[in-house]
């Protein structure tokens, strides 16, 4: 710094030690070492890289011209430096001239014999020059004989009626920073001015300028940018509404005094926009919707927007107009302007317009509407500071949505209900009141949700279920080492087969087995895994679905060959795999069972109870729950029955065993349920949200009476439906601490 200091003083120009930026005081030899490791600053104005050198200071998102700030801050303090200390070349005194800005149109004479379609639409100005072409526009008729070379002349746009202009027409692409951000400071004026002027050409270009960008995704358009414009908007808008208003008054006095229908209302307002005025007119306050719509999917916009009362209360009539088909695009452009809102809305009352405006929208004729208003008042209720306002809840309006999930055919509509459900239900006091306000059958509903999308286990009975016991073999392996022991073992326990796969996991459980207690260390399972294909050429890695709807690797190409051991007449056996169990071998599978059950998950002895089969981490801090640890420990049954003697397979034991409080016996699973879930098993979509639901509705003990009737039928599902176990076994838990 000392050394940029002296340089200034002796070239007789002035140094801001640290300038300000977004905020923030930003580091002069920070910037100028990170400029010169970029290649230097004609390099990067080049490129326009200006934006890459912002990114280490972490500049607010409101702070959008900072490349173009950073930029003028090197030029102004480091470029000259750069210039003489780095690149060795003289700089005179006073500084470096200034950077030629791009070339500006050469002032025309204004005539009134100019002909008008010859008139083009005029540029914008640099934002340098901002105040000066805004003076120029209020003192046109000035300029007339004036000729400055350095300020542009803007001609006088009042008279051009050509519409077809292109967004960069209006937008000079050098005053835009490479993230899109908005205009400058003089076309804000140009359109805010514009849209004062009471003339229709200069209204025109206005808008067509907003809707372009509000349309254009490269431009990214803050609307707080151009003080006023929602303002002036608005008052476009409020005559139409101010007529809207005494229609339907009138209207509704007609309809009660004179019994007429709702009929009337719609030629009323067919009779009112019978002149070409007023439909040009419905044409503008469209225009003006889409653009608060296209606008507000930014989050920023969506949360200045939010905060504005004038606009929301605007937005609110427009949801409030008559459902007539005229009004129907109009209708919706507000309220997918609401729902982008109603995340940063917070309620001050009970009673609010919005609040009021949106379960209204739920009857309507119209499945688009009805979506719509439910996920904003989803939003709503997901603030949780809008939670004390909404606890109150129509039984009506609870009805009415109840009746939404017995359309089978509508996913979407389901999904949209379920989920307002799940965020109004989260609170304990809202979650009383809906189990009492709601129909019956809400209870039933909330279940059969749980089976929504699910496969029987019947569909899946001929896919191969993972081998649960591996088989060691003999053979002279010791005299290998790695890899050589690996190959070796693999061929002779696995076959060529095309039609015929084995999992990954069951390989390295296989290995694992014939060689725990080897005195050759073993490889990783990622180099046995590898070695397959050593061993069979053909055979290929591929992604499959397995009985318990996981998704996991799978070897294709090969299959586990079958020995004399394991041949009719032998004794099938089934080994304890819970880890450090020095038990014998059981004969029958249910003894297994039976023996993990009492001597493993022992609800006398375990006060915190864990999953140890095959090394297996469901539980790695372990689950004060038995029932969700047994629910998940038959996941890992039944073991396959053995080939008996007779050439049949053995029978899982039938005897009869003692059925306990929750309705479920202790013999293996032989029926499941597979509903939609993700790479990790865990549920998805309709049945994930009703599980949910009778989570949150089970916490309160107000709400006991309600599950009564289906608890056994849970509890069976907790068992059986795999994926939702976790979220059943709360709500059970729930259940038998109230």
């Amino acid at each position: 710094m000392k050394s940029l200091e002296d340089f200034h003083k002796s070239h007789g120009t002035t140094l801001q030690r640290e300038p300000v930026l977004g905020s923030k005081k930003l580091d002069l030899y920070k910037i100028y070492r990170m400029v010169i490791a970029n290649g230097g600053c004609e390099k990067i104005c080049a490129e326009k890289a200006w934006k890459k050198i912002c990114e280490p200071f972490n500049f607010p998102q409101t702070c959008t011209n900072s490349a173009y700030v950073m930029k003028n801050v090197y030029i102004r303090f480091l470029e000259a430096y750069e210039l003489e200390n780095h690149w060795g070349k003289p700089v005179p005194y006073g500084g470096l001239p200034h950077r030629p800005g791009p070339p500006t149109p050469q002032p025309q004479e204004l005539s009134s014999a100019t002909p008008q379609g010859n008139i083009t639409p005029p540029r914008r100005v640099n934002s340098q020059d901002n105040m000066k072409s805004l003076q120029s526009m209020r003192t046109i008729q000035s300029l007339q004989s004036v000729k400055d070379p350095g300020t542009p002349v803007v001609q006088s746009y009042t008279s051009y009626d050509q519409h077809s202009i292109i967004i960069d027409q209006i937008i000079d692409n050098d005053e835009i920073e490479e993230d899109g951000s908005l205009l400058g400071g003089g076309n804000s004026n140009r359109i805010l001015l514009a849209l004062k002027s009471q003339l229709p050409n200069e209204i025109d270009w206005a808008f067509e300028v907003l809707i372009q960008l509000s349309e254009d995704e490269s431009i990214t358009f803050y609307m707080d940018k151009i003080p006023g414009l929602i303002d002036n908007l608005l008052t476009f808008v409020a005559p139409f509404y101010k007529d809207m208003r005494k229609l339907t008054e009138l209207a509704n006095v007609n309809i009660k005094e004179m019994g007429k229908d709702f009929d009337y209302i719609e030629s009323t307002i067919k009779e009112y926009f019978s002149s070409l005025a007023r439909i040009e007119q419905l044409k503008r306050i469209m225009q003006i919707f889409l653009m608060f719509r296209n606008l507000s999917f930014l989050e920023y916009n969506a949360e200045m927007m939010a905060t504005y009362k004038p606009l929301r209360r605007f937005l609110i009539e427009g949801l409030n107009l008559p459902e007539i088909t005229r009004f129907s695009e109009l209708r919706y452009h507000c309220l997918e302007t609401v729902e982008n809102m109603c995340k940063f809305i917070v309620l001050k009352s009970g009673r609010e317009e919005l609040l009021l405006t949106l379960p209204k929208m739920i009857y309507s004729n119209d499945s688009a509407l009805i979506i719509r208003s439910i996920r904003a008042l989803t939003l709503l209720a997901s603030n949780e500071n809008n939670v004390e306002f909404m606890r109150e809840i129509d039984s009506d309006m609870v009805e009415r949505l109840v009746q939404f999930l017995l359309i089978d055919d509508d996913e979407e509509l389901i999904i949209a209900v379920l989920d307002w459900f799940y965020h109004y239900s989260t609170y304990e006091e809202s979650a009383c009141k809906l189990a009492q306000t709601a129909p019956g059958n809400f209870i039933r509903l909330l279940i059969n949700f749980l089976r929504h999308g699910a496969s029987d286990e019947k569909f899946l009975q001929n896919q191969k279920l993972p081998e649960k016991r591996p088989f060691q073999i003999h053979g002279e392996f010791e005299n290998f080492s790695e890899p050589h022991r690996t190959i070796e073992w693999l061929k002779k326990y696995y076959e060529e087969s095309q039609s015929d796969g084995v999992l990954q996991t069951d390989i390295w459980y296989a290995y694992r087995d014939q060689f725990t207690n080897s005195s050759v260390p073993m490889m990783p399972a990622a180099d046995v895994i590898k070695n397959v294909n050593v061993a069979f050429p053909d055979s290929s890695a591929i992604m499959t679905t397995t009985a318990d709807g996981a998704s996991k690797y799978m070897i294709q190409g090969i299959k586990r060959r079958r020995f004399p051991e394991e041949l009719p007449g032998t004794v099938p056996t089934y080994q304890c795999r819970w880890t450090d169990c020095e038990n014998d071998a059981f004969q029958i599978d249910t003894d297994l069972y039976n023996h993990v059950l009492n001597d493993h998950i022992n609800k006398e002895q375990e006060i915190n109870y864990n999953c140890h089969w095959m090394d297996c981490k469901r539980f790695p801090y372990g689950s004060t729950d038995r029932l969700v640890v047994i629910a998940h420990v038959k996941t890992h049954f039944p073991v396959e029955p053995e080939i008996e003697s007779e050439g049949k397979r053995r029978k899982v034991k039938t005897t009869k065993s003692s059925v306990n409080k929750y309705g479920k016996n202790n013999g293996i699973i032989n029926h499941r349920i597979y509903v939609s879930s993700d790479m990790n098993g865990d549920a998805l979509g309709i049945p994930l949200t009703a599980s949910l639901i009778l989570r949150n509705l089970s916490v309160s003990r107000k709400n006991l009476h309600y599950f009564a009737a289906y608890e056994q039928e849970l509890t069976e599902m907790l068992a059986n439906c795999v994926g939702l176990s976790k979220h059943l076994a709360e709500t059970l838990s729930n259940l038998r601490s109230l």
